[in-house]
């Protein structure tokens, strides 16, 4: 199937892998009955290079950890999932002599709410008459739309328990989860759980919407939103703000339409609440980064759905956070012209420009915000604003290095010795031993990057990992998994590579025995899915989805040398 006619987006390879991924699956969802199980409530894991991954969930009487939340895989539950559990002692546990069913992680953020945190809940749906309680763990406290979903799907909020303590009962019945929502798979069970909340509604009578962005109060600014808003205004669209509605009266708007627009993000999730075949038009913030999770939902959906690349940004951004530029792309203006037979002439980019810059210096001038700068090479900045105010590609080696790379040679060079040069990197760094690693990828030859930094800029496939140390005597090996290949042959830390040729797929790196006793050595891996969690060393982490894109090593010291 050629995506072209739905894929107009800069980022097409990628999204274009995305969309091929069918994610439904016909396999029978189990049920699991763990007499005397223990439900704890969520606690994060204390780990400041971790997105956001926590312990909790459902225990056997033993305390083996049965249950928590999977967002992609059983092999990689992905950030914000619940991955373990945690032990307690025999007086800390409430006792109930109930049977609960346990339903998951019920997320504070609506987006998340939405997709995963009733992936359990087929089963009350085919459970009907049932009176159990329907345990729930959380990651902060959801909006009054979690009774709502719940009085929308027939559940009495009475039933409804929020674990705040450990509580040990009877017996807790464990669902498996209808759909992991990171591109994984999803059911015809999960499917059924909109179908339902979507017959308690009326429809609405407007045909056509234009979903909002601009007035709801978040992490992120949008600017120049007013341009779709207006465009789709003059063909007919219905300019809505879905959090100025009721639930009910957001879901009767989308169980009406027959054509929706909006940005990429919780906005189009709620096309799981229209009818099958609604025109989905998506506009994206960012050029460079695959909302895996949105591919998922419109194939649960069954969404007409099309991609519009329309992120004017020439700072850097992320989809979520901070301010993002939004315009009249080359890619906007071939959609218009293939769907609409116009021919869109307006540049937006020089009369926003100014304020998209007001405004992202708002928002990276508080707080710790412009942290989330730190790990972004500037070549990378830089050729992001080459090619959106120039509108044509960057000249390949126009610069082969950061300027902080070419600081530090420029220092070590000047001081005349690799001590010395080591010193520098250490002053920067703030600490006696850094670990370094370099990647090799098929967009840049060499990406350089220290104890803590990541390494990759999530859009170019790794082809080679080098890993080193800025005290020679410290040593590890290391091996990647490679495409089609397997595992390589161990290296040691400081040796030259030799390039594979292939994409890398994985990783495995150790300590030598003598420097465990010193240092603390994890890593996290990236690719489309997201991030790995944290990962200590000697561990492997291999799979054949996709390649990495992005690598992050850090070296704790564990006690004086």
């Amino acid at each position: 199937m050629d995506l072209r006619k739905r894929l107009y987006v800069k980022n097409y390879a990628d999204w274009d892998d995305c969309c091929r991924r069918g994610c439904f699956s016909s396999a029978p969802l189990e049920v699991q009955v763990v007499p005397h199980g223990i439900v704890l409530p969520t606690r994060e894991i204390p780990d400041p290079c971790i997105e956001p991954v926590y312990e909790g969930g459902v225990l056997d009487r033993e305390g083996n950890f049965v249950a928590g939340t999977i967002r992609i895989s059983r092999e990689n539950p992905g950030y914000l999932a619940v991955v373990r559990g945690y032990r307690v002692e025999t007086e800390e546990l409430a006792e109930s002599h109930e049977t609960v069913i346990y339903c998951g992680m019920a997320s504070y953020h609506f987006g998340h709410f939405l997709v995963e945190s009733m992936a359990r809940l087929w089963y009350v749906l085919n459970e009907k008459g049932q009176k159990k309680k329907l345990a729930f763990i959380t990651n902060g406290k959801p909006g009054g739309w979690f009774r709502n979903f719940m009085e929308l799907l027939g559940i009495n909020w009475e039933r409804v328990i929020i674990i705040q303590q450990p509580m040990r009962f009877a017996s807790v019945i464990v669902p498996e989860e209808s759909v992991h929502s990171w591109g994984h798979f999803f059911t015809d069970e999960y499917r059924q759980i909109y179908a339902h909340i979507r017959e308690q509604v009326e429809p609405s009578k407007h045909k056509k919407l234009y979903l909002t962005h601009r007035a709801f109060k978040g992490q992120i600014k949008c600017c120049n939103e007013k341009y779709f808003e207006d465009y789709f205004a003059a063909k007919g669209f219905l300019v809505v703000s879905p959090e100025k509605y009721s639930l009910p009266e957001q879901i009767a708007l989308l169980k009406g339409a027959d054509e929706v627009a909006c940005m990429v993000s919780t906005l189009s999730h709620l096309i799981l609440f229209a009818k099958p075949h609604t025109k989905l038009i998506m506009l994206t913030r960012t050029s460079h980064e695959v909302l895996v999770a949105q591919c998922l939902v419109n194939e649960a959906a069954q969404a007409d759905w099309y991609i519009i690349d329309a992120s004017q940004n020439f700072l850097y951004g992320e989809r979520n956070h901070g301010a993002i530029l939004l315009g009249t792309t080359p890619y906007w203006k071939k959609f218009v012209l293939d769907h609409y037979g116009e021919q869109e002439k307006k540049d937006t980019l020089p009369q926003e420009a100014f304020g998209y810059m007001q405004e992202w210096c708002r928002y990276f001038g508080k707080g710790d915000n412009l942290k989330r700068l730190d790990a972004q090479d500037f070549v990378c900045l830089f050729r992001q604003m080459y090619e959106v105010v120039l509108g044509k590609p960057c000249p390949a080696g126009l610069l082969k290095k950061s300027p902080k790379d070419e600081y530090l040679e420029e220092q070590g060079h000047r001081l005349g010795s690799l001590q010395n040069y080591n010193e520098v990197l250490h002053e920067l760094a703030g600490k006696p031993v850094l670990v370094a690693y370099e990647i090799t990828t098929d967009k840049y030859k060499s990406l350089r990057c220290y104890s803590g930094q990541v390494c990759g800029t999530g859009d170019a496939a790794i082809k080679d990992i080098r890993i080193y140390f800025t005290d020679e005597k410290v040593s590890c090996t290391y091996r990647l998994y490679l495409q089609g290949q397997g595992w390589t042959e161990p290296r040691k830390s400081g040796e030259e590579a030799e390039a594979p040729g292939r994409h890398v797929y994985g990783l495995s790196v150790a300590l030598a025995p003598e420097w465990k006793k010193i240092y603390d050595l994890s890593f996290r891996l990236h690719n489309r899915e997201g991030w790995s969690p944290m990962l200590p060393g000697g561990a492997s982490a291999a799979q054949e989805a996709s390649p990495l894109d992005a690598i992050q090593l850090m070296l704790k010291i564990k006690a004086a040398t």
